[in-house]
């Protein structure tokens, strides 16, 4: 692991960056304090998915189940739309009707 000052860390940042890409670990002081680690990102099996985890678990999120696209039109037949009032249709010929 490699110490750096808050100066030095400005000025070598991208010098410093790479070596955490290739596995090393910095530690960042400030006045001789340490303040910060600096260490790689470890993409590990739920990558990206832990915020969603957090929200289910909150009650706040509720994923969509996976469904086939061939099930999808059995899925549409089983689903009636019920029109109240007049239909698109209806409306269309009647517009045509009065020739407008």
């Amino acid at each position: 692991m490699s110490t750096l000052t808050i100066s030095s860390l400005k000025a070598n940042l991208s010098a410093a960056l790479d070596e955490v890409k290739n596995g090393s670990d910095i530690l960042v002081l400030d006045r001789n304090n340490p303040i910060a680690r600096i260490t790689k990102f470890d993409e590990g099996p739920l990558a990206g998915k832990t915020h969603l985890l957090a929200f289910e678990k909150a009650g706040t999120l509720k994923r969509a189940s996976k469904i086939s696209p061939t099930a999808l039109p059995e899925i549409i037949a089983n689903s009636p739309v019920e029109l109240k009032g007049s239909s698109a249709l209806s409306a269309l010929l009647e517009e045509r009707e009065t020739g407008r």
